[in-house]
């Protein structure tokens, strides 16, 4: 029998070769390199293992074979079965092969299990494909020294695609806007790059049909810009490379539209205020969403603008008024994103005393008058009270009167009690500070005829003279008649006339006839059991 030797070399690395010094023992133990499968790019460990026959090695020699460029390397480290036994392992590295051995200091056998793991990192190498390992020079040294033949069997790597993933923010986007998606591999892009087709689910959501990954690297980005859809929406976005995909989901919100504008009041008068609610269909964007405002009206004011804060959903402001001096309905508008809602707020001036007339418009003892008070405008619901006051105590008011509402006027008695002298009395009628007043002669005794005057007093035939009659006071509401007579009857004169209310003197007329000599006539004039006369004379 021959024994075996260990024979060092020197090349820049340690190798160790088991060299045949002896005879060779039949074949009983054999090697088997494990298949398995990586990403391009990527790598795979398959495991070297060793069933063990009648006949035990101690030291094993192999070189697995590759084609260099799909693969771009071979790494090995000693796998337990060597290690449990004491051994180590050593390999020489040559384009397209690896060549090691699994040694040790000692005689301790290697029993079956795993010897070395064989790491193979993919280079070139295109998905879908099959790269073979193979396994020569399997040769094993028994404790003797002896060489024994070690069986051999190679494997392969299936090339997968490489492995991808997504990932896009923001997950939620408002109409018109964009989300950044970045496409991850698992492994660097290979030489040509490595396409990754895209899609989304839902029209509201669009991407590009793919996006290119450069080669040797191993992500690119793409965006997903969001239309305008009707309601919100939910989105997929899934990117494929090879057979592997990856899914990423974005939520489309609709355009934030006005959905409502509430003003309480809706009915305001003079220097009011009514506080309005801007509502949205949906959360305002990031940085607010702001409003336009306008009035259709000069006399309600509204502020040009107002933001809704980010993630609101509305947003407050006040309308308000000055002096109104007329109604009208005023139309407050709020504007965003092409959508728009209103309000109608009643404008009311204030209620006030247009005007107070009494008739009759003169009073004397223990006697009423029907006063009138009419308004600006017709009543609020409910009515309006007007405050009613009389400066002259002979005459009474109530303390108000109450239009109805809707109307425009309502009626009060004034009335007086015994009038010892003659007066006058002011009634004033109040409604929201703004006044109006009427005043009341009041008669204390009867109108009498206080004088009779006439120019001139000597008259020839076919001349006149003008005449006045003076009352002791006004005439009282209506007028007071006075009876004109002449005596003889010589001159032509009204047989009586009428003294306007208010005043207390009128005059007439009186033409002398023709007479044949000179004489004297009486006129008179008489009023409530009174009289006044002149004589006046009447020539040729």
């Amino acid at each position: 029998m021959r024994s075996f030797g260990f024979h060092t070399f020197s090349a820049g690395r340690l190798t160790l070769l088991l060299l045949v010094t002896g005879s060779v023992v039949a074949a009983q133990s054999s090697l088997a390199l494990a298949s398995g499968s990586a990403a391009q790019g990527g790598s795979v460990a398959l495991n070297l293992t060793l069933a063990e026959g009648s006949s035990i090695p101690a030291g094993l020699q192999w070189t697995l074979s590759y084609p260099a460029g799909t693969i771009a390397s071979i790494s090995m480290a000693a796998g337990p079965a060597l290690i449990a036994v004491g051994k180590t392992i050593a390999c020489n590295t040559a384009s397209g092969a690896v060549t090691c051995v699994g040694y040790g200091m000692n005689a301790n056998l290697i029993g079956s299990g795993t010897v070395a793991t064989a790491t193979v990192n993919l280079g070139t190498a295109t998905a879908g494909s099959s790269v073979p390992v193979t396994m020569t020079g399997e040769l094993g040294a028994l404790p003797t020294g002896n060489a024994t033949v070690v069986g051999g069997t190679g494997g392969t790597v299936t090339v997968l695609a490489a492995g991808v993933s997504m990932q896009c923010s923001p997950t939620s986007l408002a109409a018109g806007g964009t989300s950044t998606c970045t496409v991850t591999l698992s492994a660097p892009a290979p030489s040509g790059n490595a396409t990754v087709s895209l899609s989304s689910n839902n029209s509201a959501l669009s991407v590009p049909g793919s996006v290119t990954v450069p080669a040797g690297s191993t992500s690119a980005i793409f965006s997903a810009t969001a239309g305008s859809p009707s309601s919100n929406q939910s989105a997929t976005v899934t990117a494929t490379y090879g057979s592997n995909t990856a899914t990423a989901t974005i939520g489309v919100l609709a355009a934030v539209r006005v959905s409502s504008l509430v003003c309480t009041p809706t009915s305001l008068g003079s220097n009011g205020n009514s506080a309005c609610t801007v509502t949205l269909t949906q959360p305002a964007p990031s940085g607010g969403a702001v409003v336009s405002l306008s009035s259709n009206a000069a006399a309600l004011t509204v502020p040009a603008s107002i933001t809704v804060a980010a993630a609101a959903t509305s947003g407050a402001f006040h309308a308000t008024t000055g002096s109104l001096t007329i109604s009208q309905t005023a139309t407050v508008t709020a504007s965003y994103n092409g959508s728009s809602g209103t309000a109608a707020i009643s404008l009311v001036p204030p209620v006030l005393v247009s005007s107070l007339a009494c008739t009759p418009s003169s009073l004397g003892s223990n006697a009423s008058s029907t006063c009138t008070v009419t308004l600006t405008q017709a009543a609020p619901g409910g009515g309006a009270p007007v405050s009613l006051v009389s400066n002259n105590g002979s005459l009474t008011v109530p303390a108000s009167v109450t239009v109805g509402g809707a109307a425009t006027s309502a009626q009060f008695s004034a009335t007086t009690g015994t009038l010892l002298t003659n007066q006058s009395a002011a009634i004033t009628a109040t409604l929201n500070l703004a006044s109006k007043t009427t005043t009341l002669p009041l008669i204390g005794s009867p109108v009498t005829v206080s004088r009779l005057s006439c120019s001139p007093t000597t008259v020839v035939s076919g001349a006149s003279t003008s005449c006045t009659v003076t009352l002791s006071s006004a005439a009282p509401s209506g007028g007071i008649p006075v009876t004109l007579t002449a005596s003889p009857a010589l001159l032509s004169m009204p047989a009586s006339l009428t003294v306007s209310a208010n005043s207390s003197t009128a005059t007439f007329s009186a033409k002398a006839e023709s007479v044949r000599r000179k004489q004297t006539v009486t006129v008179s004039a008489s009023c409530n059991g009174t009289s006044a006369k002149i004589a006046l004379t009447v020539s040729r």
